[in-house]
C-alpha cells in the first residue's frame, strides 16, 4: 500500500511536471515532448546516485546489492512513475511519437522489469544504474531552450561515455564479473541479461545520436552555400518539415549548389509545403533546426530523444 501511494504521489508530481511545462512553452509546441524526459532524468539521476555511492563504499557485497532500501525504492518508483506517464502522456499528446519497439515495448518492458525487482526486494542495484540518466538530462535542457544547444550536445557527448559504458560496465564487474556480487552459477546472476540489453540499448543511443550530428553539420554546410535571404527561407523550410521530400531537397541543394541562383530560388519554390497547422513534434532538432527522421523521447532513441538508462 505504501508503494502504491508513492507510486501515486511521483505520477501525479510528473504530471503537474508536464502541465505546467506545457503551459510556459504552448499547448501545440513540439518541444514539450522532451518534459517529462528532463523531469524524470533530473529525479533518476539524483536518487541514483546516493545508491552508487553507498554501493561502492559498502564494497558491492551481496547482502548489500541483494537488499532494499526504502532510498533505493523511492528512486524505483519514481522511475516506474514516469514510464507509466509518459507512455499514457504520449498516447494522449503526441500518439504518433510513441513507436512500437522504443515506445509500447521500451516503456512497458522497463515497468515490468522494475515492478519485478521492486516486488523481490532488491531494488538496490537496478537503483545504482539511474544515475546513467545524467546525459538525458543535458540533453533534455537543451531541447526545451534551458541550455544553448552547443553546450547541451557538448555536455551529452561528454557524459555519455562515462556514464553509459564505463560506469555500466563497471557496475556489470562488481555485480556479476569474477569475484563480484552474483557470479555465474548464483541465482542472481539471471539479471546479468537485462544489464546487456542496457548496455545494446546505449550503443544504439549513441550510434544515433552521432549520425543526428552528422546530419546536422552537413545541413549547415549545404546552407552556408545560400545568400542570406535565401538561406533562411530554406531554413525555416527544413524547420517545418512538412515531408521527407525537404530532405531530398536538402540533399539536391548540395549539387546544385553551384548553379544560378535563379534555379536555386526555382527549387526553393517549388519545395514549399503547404501550411500546416502544427509542426511536428519531431522537427525540432539543435537550435530549431530539425533532425530528419529524429524523433522524440517516447519514438527514439536516446542521443536523440532520450533515454535510458537505467533504460
Amino acid at each position: 500500500a505504501g508503494d502504491v501511494q508513492v507510486l501515486g504521489l511521483w505520477v501525479a508530481l510528473y504530471l503537474l511536471c508536464y502541465l505546467g511545462g506545457r503551459r510556459v512553452l504552448g499547448a501545440k509546441s513540439p518541444r514539450r515532448v522532451w518534459i517529462l524526459t528532463l523531469a524524470n532524468a533530473v529525479a533518476a539521476s539524483a536518487l541514483g546516485l546516493p545508491v552508487a555511492l553507498d554501493l561502492e563504499g559498502r564494497g558491492w557485497a551481496l547482502a548489500d546489492v541483494a537488499g532494499d532500501s526504502a532510498y533505493s525504492r523511492l528512486a524505483l518508483l519514481s522511475f516506474l512513475g514516469y514510464l507509466l506517464t509518459d507512455l499514457v502522456v504520449g498516447v494522449l499528446e503526441y500518439r504518433h511519437q510513441v513507436t512500437l519497439v522504443m515506445g509500447w515495448m521500451h516503456h512497458v518492458g522497463y515497468s515490468t522489469l522494475t515492478a519485478h525487482f521492486l516486488y523481490r526486494g532488491i531494488s538496490n542495484s537496478y537503483a545504482s544504474f539511474l544515475l546513467e540518466e545524467v546525459p538525458t538530462a543535458c540533453l533534455a535542457a537543451g531541447r526545451l531552450g534551458l541550455l544553448d544547444m552547443g553546450t547541451a550536445n557538448l555536455l551529452f557527448a561528454l557524459s555519455y561515455v562515462p556514464t553509459r559504458f564505463v560506469f555500466h560496465l563497471y557496475v556489470m564487474h562488481r555485480l556479476f564479473g569474477p569475484g563480484g556480487a552474483a557470479p555465474r552459477g548464483t541465482p542472481l546472476h539471471v539479471y546479468v541479461y537485462p544489464s546487456y540489453l542496457g548496455l545494446a540499448l546505449n550503443v544504439y543511443w549513441l550510434h544515433a545520436w552521432v549520425r543526428s550530428a552528422l546530419r546536422r553539420y552537413r545541413q549547415r554546410k549545404v546552407l552556408r552555400a545560400f545568400p542570406g535571404k535565401r538561406r533562411a527561407r530554406l531554413a525555416s523550410l527544413i524547420r517545418r518539415k512538412a515531408s521527407r521530400a525537404h530532405h531530398a531537397l536538402l540533399r539536391g541543394f548540395g549539387r546544385r549548389a553551384s548553379g544560378g541562383s535563379g534555379r536555386r530560388e526555382s527549387a526553393l519554390r517549388a519545395a514549399a509545403p503547404p501550411a500546416r497547422p502544427e509542426h511536428s513534434p519531431s522537427s525540432e532538432g539543435a537550435g530549431g533546426a530539425p533532425l530528419s527522421g529524429e524523433e522524440g523521447r517516447l519514438g527514439g532513441p536516446e542521443g536523440d530523444g532520450g533515454g535510458g538508462e537505467g533504460e
